[in-house]
């Protein structure tokens, strides 16, 4: 895991970590005006936070002790899919992505930052689709999408079942390639199959870049017959490169299990 180093003169601020901090005290004070200061602009983001809405105890324990709040890098600064170094000055060039798992007061949440012109914020796309598959809904809103054959796949991988996944990669794909480095028993308690189940998904737009597990990088599009999306398993990004055939959307092979498993 790389570990980042700061400038001294750097603006605290702008660290990631601090940004992470001022964002959970955003959060529990229901100060929207700096929540959104500090994430990057969605129209649904006001389905994170009710102005006002203050949770005074996780606040206060916050504020009192600041080392409550664990933050835990989980993977390299990325830049147009390529893991860089914190350069000299402290100051990371835009788009440059990072990923943290943080725990305050309950569970692990992960939060995807990006650096924005003005600063790091925090990237809430994949809460936000964590938000809307807990919402009630009378129909599966996935069925037959890009989304569903991303998530059929991961769960066919999960089981090490070689002919359910042929139903969610492209025709004629490799199974060799998307099964490589495959464990001899799939994992027995079930967890790996929950988090597939539970697994946000968002897709990534142009001039998003992502490294695939072959080390190949991809940059989001838009077109009606290819998506690039991205998934959260757990504490790790799983990039998608999703087709178009007829009606139904397939899943590129690539070496996902060694990901999954890790």
């Amino acid at each position: 895991m790389l570990i980042a180093t700061y400038s001294l003169a750097q603006d605290a601020s702008q660290r990631p970590e601090e940004v992470i901090r001022a964002f959970y005290k955003a959060v529990y004070s229901g100060d929207r005006a700096a929540f959104e200061r500090l994430t990057v602009p969605d129209p649904r983001r006001g389905k994170f936070i009710s102005e006002g809405s203050r949770n005074e105890t996780a606040l206060r324990e916050l504020m009192d002790d600041p080392t409550s709040l664990q933050i835990k890098q989980k993977r390299p600064f990325m830049n147009r899919g390529l893991a860089i170094d914190a350069p000299a000055n402290g100051t990371f060039p835009t788009g440059t992505t990072a990923l943290y798992m943080t725990a305050h007061r309950r569970g692990p949440t992960m939060l995807s930052l990006s650096r924005q012109p003005d600063g790091w914020k925090v990237d809430l796309r994949w809460l936000l689709a964590m938000i809307e598959m807990a919402t009630p809904s009378a129909s599966d809103p996935e069925k037959g999408t890009a989304y569903s054959a991303a998530r059929g796949l991961t769960a066919s991988l999960v089981a090490l079942d070689r002919i359910r996944a042929l139903r969610f990669i492209v025709p004629g794909a490799n199974l060799d390639v998307l099964f490589a480095g495959a464990p001899r028993y799939r994992e027995p308690s079930g967890h790996l199959d929950a988090i597939a189940l539970e697994m946000p998904i968002v897709e990534i737009n142009p001039g998003e870049f992502y490294a695939m597990p072959s080390g190949r990088i991809v940059e989001g599009v838009q077109r009606n017959d290819m998506k690039v999306l991205v998934g959260l398993f757990g504490t790790v990004e799983l990039p998608f490169v999703v087709r178009r055939f007829g009606s139904e959307w397939r899943v590129e092979p690539e070496p996902y299990l060694p990901l999954i498993n890790q």
